[in-house]
This record gives C-alpha cells, structure tokens and sequence, in this order.
C-alpha cells in the first residue's frame, strides 16, 4: 500500500498474480478499512487505486481529514477462482498523520550539561532544556535552544531556526533566515553586530516531519545585550547592623557584614543576579571564606552573616562585598577592617580594705562603706582592652551572688588611667570606695569587681569575706605570775614583771588581733611600763623594768584588742616586790598565792 504524498490523499495497491493450479483465478476483490463498506469487484488486475475523488464518492472522510489523525489504515485483498473458493491477504497498517508537529519551547541561550545525576540512577545525563537567558554579553553572536516539538504519529524530520530584531516570525528575519538544523536543537550564529541597551533579539524555530507537514513557529521571548558592569557597593560596613560600623569582632565562627548602594545602574540592565560575600587578611581577600552567595532574605535586608569559620583573636578581617549582574560582571568594595576579641580580660586579685593587699582575715567597723582594692585585669595587646570596672557588694560567696551582688548590685566605678581599647588594662593596683551603704553586725561580706572590655567580654573576681564588727571586746582577768589559776601576792625580782590572763574574747566576730600588756604603780596606771604589744597570747614576763625596790606595789593591765582596732581591759589587783635579786638570801617574805608569808 502507497500512501501519496504528506496529506495521505489517495490509497494504491499492487500485487503479483495469484497461482491456481486447477482452475482460474475469476477475480480479485480489495477493501480499505474507513473507506470501503464491503469487498469491491476490481476484476482480473495487479493492482488498484483510490484518489481523493474516488474516497469522496464513498461519502468516506478524506484521508487527510482530522478524525482519522493517529488512525491505522489497512487494506484487504482477496483471489477468487471460478468455483468460489477465495485467499486472502492484508496490507501492514499505516500510521495516518495529518496534524504537523506541536511547538515546543524557545529559549535564548544555551543549555547548560547537568553537573550531576542522582546518586546511583541508571540514567544518562542530558542537557538541561530549562536554562533561559534575557541578556548576554556576546555582541557578536546570539545563541538559543528549544525542547522538542511533540510529533506523536511520524518523526521529527528537520527543525529550522531564524533570528530577528522582531517578535513576529512572519517579519523580515533581518539576522537569520530560515536555517537547517537537521536534528539538532540548538542554534548559533556569529559575526553580528549587536547593540547594548533597549534593542531586543529573537529566535523563531519550526519543525518538519517525515511527512513533510511543518509546525507552527516558537519563538523566544527576546534577549538584549549587556556589557556594562553593575554598581559597586556605595558602603560595606563590619557588624550585623545595617549603618552601624563596628570596629571589633567577639565570635570565633561567624562574621557579619552590611552594605547599601546594590544596583545594576548600567545601559544594559540585566539587573543584580546575586550579592557575594568573601571574608580574608587583606582587602578583598578570600583567606577565611571564599566568595559565597547570599540568600534572598539577607539580600533584601542588605546584611549577611558568614557562618563556618575558625578566626583567630586579635586578628585583623576585611569583608568584601561582590555584586554580580545577569550576564556575570562584577563590582565589589570591602569593609575597613574588624579586629577579632575572642576573650575576656584575665582575672585580678580584689581585696578589702584597699590596703589588705596580702589578702588576711578582714573585719570593719564601718557600717556605711567599704574600700576595696584589686590588682590588674589585663586584656592582651591584640585585644580590645579594659574598658571600664563596676563593684558590686554580695552577701554569701555563691555564684548566683557573685553574678548579680544582693547588698549592692554592680554599680560603674572610675579607675585612673583607665583608658578604653587600651590594649594592656590597668597595670597598677586600683582602688575604689562604696559608701551609703547599712552594713549589719556580725555579718560578712564580699566585694565584687567585674572588668568590662572593649567589645563587652566581662571577667568577675570576689574578695576575701570582709566581717562588720562594730561590738568591742569582752575582757577577762589578770593575775600576777605565769599561772593564771595562782594569783601572786608578791614578787621576787625588782626588775621584771609576770602576769597571765583568762577570759578574753571578741563577741563582735572580727577575733583578737592583738594583747596590750601595760605595768603601772596604781590601778589601771601605765607609768611603769607603758601598753605593750606582745601578740595573741596568755601569759608575758616584762623585763629590764627600772626604779622598782623592795615594798612597792605594782598593778598589770591587758588590753585586748580585736580586728578592727575596738578594745576591752582588765588589772590585775596588784602584788608587791618582795626582794630584787629573787630572794637568793634568807628571804624576808614567803609568796605564796594570794598571800605574803613575813618569815621570822
């Protein structure tokens, strides 16, 4: 079976003669499904035909008519001989095709290979049909793709392809005409000459079948031209905030950066494609972080944050900002510099009183203030530097305490010679004095000095416990002689003095800090021997007393004296010096415990 020419209009049919070995073949009848009702007397022949007139007649649609668009045409033949016995036969079915290929889809540009295939697919990868492009930057050449045309019934024979300055394929096609591409679905041509800015470029492409039928023509939605680079930055500034210019940098993993002034002002227009990021040691450097795309949502905002490095304190980090166009030219500015401050300062020693600097067991009888003294809190010399210290007073020395003060809650003081971003701290001893304060007896409490540098890291340091003690001593009793259980009536020796205490003690919690030991001709008189420290101890001996004889009574006073300088005494009721050389000769006298023995 022919089908004639690519509007399949007319049916013919050929055959050889048909055998018959006893009788003779009488006629041969034919049918075409579609066309035909019933088989057709065509006589003694090899072949028959049936034109567009001919189907017509048969009130059969036309074979070129939509309905039978997809259909299978098939045509019967039969040899009948003189006695009525017939053989049959039938054509391979034709595929009718009446409709030409559908349209696919122009798009300006070239595809570009997909950079990957699913992990373990069996597939091949193929070009990637998606890639549409407005603008270039190629003035010589246009470039453009398309997707297949669908042709469900024959095959794609040929597509050709044409360029214009015009939308409308029925247009001159002033670049291109009508180009073979065979089955090729991309187009190039060079050796133009385009123009920059408002003029717009257009593809056309149409596809033929193997039937001849040619599809209605795709055209692209246009590209244009862009050679002009987009606006750099007009400011790049380090930090988080948009406006805001920091000077230094506190985490070790990520970096901030905003800027303003992103715009592609150029005579092309292909517009901002994407806004970059690169963080590095020098202007425009890439050493911490490569050129890295921001998301839409930062790209609107203006600010970006780069995440995933390792940066190291005291280090010195220029952020770069790079805006990329349509067509991939570039401008870029860079930040002034951020300095990294990774650590706080080191911690000093805080003592009370502001002289106690060896830290000792500490009491004040001072309800209303309190000195305080530290020693240096040093940031390094890559480092922001101490900016500023508070004191706080706190009850208890807890955590919870040491970070928010109950007594007194931190509160800014002024250090001399504390200059901010310093680099080196406050080398020399400082001290500061709290005062309206309404101290208790009794109880203790600890300074708090937390040191504050230049981009707010804080290191916190707590005194000894300081004691309020505002009670004085209680004194106890004196007795002459090195036993405080025998009190001596008398005394051997004309140049020294012997007594031991009991009973001292401090109430007030700051503890005994010293004894006073004092010698005196009447009670509570010193004009013997004037008060005398001799430690936190029970018992003294002085010596090398002068203008004591034989018969004189002496009295020995002990002051006890507690931390914070509050005191307390007691005398002794007095004996008398018996002899001055200890009685080595017949002594006179007999001392004995609380009595005197005349010896006779």
């Amino acid at each position: 079976v022919d089908l004639d020419g690519s509007a399949a209009e007319a049916v013919a049919l050929s055959w050889a003669a048909s055998v018959e070995e006893h009788t003779a073949v009488d006629r041969y009848d034919w049918l075409v499904e579609g066309v035909h009702a019933d088989w057709v007397d065509i006589g003694v022949v090899t072949s028959a035909s049936l034109s567009a007139a001919d189907i017509a007649a048969l009130s059969a649609p036309p074979l070129a008519d939509a309905s039978r668009d997809g259909t299978e045409l098939v045509v019967r033949l039969r040899a009948v001989n003189s006695v009525g016995l017939a053989t049959e036969v039938a054509s391979e079915a034709i595929l009718l095709d009446t409709s030409p290929p559908a349209v696919g889809d122009v798009r300006d540009g070239t595809p570009t290979p997909l950079i990957a295939c699913a992990e373990g697919a069996e597939v091949t990868c193929t070009e990637d049909d998606t890639i549409e492009l407005d603008f270039t930057i190629d003035i010589d050449g246009l470039q453009a793709h398309w997707t297949r045309f669908d042709e469900p019934h024959s095959a794609i024979l040929r597509y050709e392809w044409a360029m214009s300055t015009s939308p409308d394929p029925t247009d001159p096609r002033d670049l291109v005409d009508w180009t073979d591409s065979g089955g090729t679905r991309h187009a190039y041509v060079d050796g133009l000459s385009l123009a920059e800015g408002a003029d717009v470029y257009y593809a056309h492409v149409r596809a033929v079948n193997t039937l001849g039928l040619v599809s209605d023509v795709g055209t692209s939605d246009g590209i244009a031209v862009d050679r002009t680079p987009p606006d750099a930055p007009a400011t790049v500034t380090d930090g988080p905030d948009a406006g805001v210019d920091v000077d230094w940098h506190t985490a070790r993993e990520s970096l901030s950066v905003c800027w303003t002034g992103v715009q592609d002002g150029g005579a092309g227009g292909s517009g901002v494609a994407s806004v970059q990021v690169a963080i590095g040691t020098t202007v425009g450097g890439v050493q911490d972080a490569p050129f890295q795309r921001v998301s839409a949502d930062e790209m609107a905002a203006g600010c970006a944050t780069v995440e995933g490095l390792w940066l190291r304190t005291g280090a010195f980090l220029y952020a770069t900002v790079l805006v990329v166009d349509g067509v991939g030219l570039s401008a870029q500015l860079s930040s002034d510099g951020v300095q990294t401050d990774l650590f706080p300062p080191t911690q000093g020693v805080v003592y009370t009183p502001a002289t106690n600097a060896a830290r000792a067991r500490v009491a004040s009888s001072d309800t209303t203030q309190i000195t305080v003294g530290w020693t240096a809190f040093v940031d390094g010399a890559a480092e922001s530097g101490v900016a500023g210290f508070e004191v706080g007073i706190a009850s208890l020395n807890t955590a919870a305490l040491i970070a928010s003060p109950d007594v007194m809650p931190f509160t800014a003081v002024s250090v001399p010679g504390l200059v901010d971003g310093a680099g080196d701290g406050v080398d020399a001893e400082a001290t500061a004095t709290i005062g309206s304060l309404s101290l208790a007896d009794g109880t203790s409490v600890y300074a708090v000095v937390r040191a504050t540098d230049g981009v707010g890291w804080t290191t916190t340091a707590v005194s000894n416990g300081l004691v309020i003690d505002t009670t004085p001593p209680v004194a106890g009793t004196v007795s002459e002689g090195t036993d405080p259980r025998e009190d001596m009536a008398c005394l051997m020796w004309a140049d020294r003095v012997s007594a031991s205490w009991v009973g001292f003690r401090d109430p007030g919690g700051s503890g005994v800090a010293d004894f006073l030991f004092s010698v005196g001709s009447t009670s509570g008189a010193s004009d013997i021997l004037a008060p005398t420290s001799v430690g936190v101890v029970s018992s003294y001996t002085a010596t090398g007393l002068t203008g004591l004889a034989p018969g004189d009574e002496v009295f020995v006073t002990v002051t006890v004296v507690d931390h914070v300088g509050l005191t307390a005494s007691a005398t002794s009721d007095g004996a008398r010096i018996v002899c001055d050389d200890g009685c080595v000769e017949s002594p006179s006298f007999l001392c004995l415990p609380h009595t005197v023995v005349t010896l006779s």
